[in-house]
């Protein structure tokens, strides 16, 4: 959601996305970013490009994926 503080923020885009705990160093960066202004967007796709999503993703998506339509 958009209304969460930045600290619930970074601690949920450790869980969805990387699928654990946030590290303390890598928590007080990302929090440090958004809390000096940093764009949520700009964050979300440092996630999301990470080495670390790319690598647990690979084998989920290296075939492509079926397409189904929203009903």
């Amino acid at each position: 959601g958009t209304d969460l503080d930045n600290a619930t923020l970074v601690t949920r885009l450790y869980q969805n996305i990387l699928d654990r705990p946030p590290e303390q160093a890598g928590y007080d960066y990302w929090l440090k970013v958004l809390n000096d202004g940093g764009d949520r967007a700009t964050v979300l796709t440092f996630f999301c490009e990470s080495p670390e999503n790319r690598d647990a993703l690979i084998g989920t998506i290296g075939n492509g994926f079926d397409y189904v339509p929203y009903a």
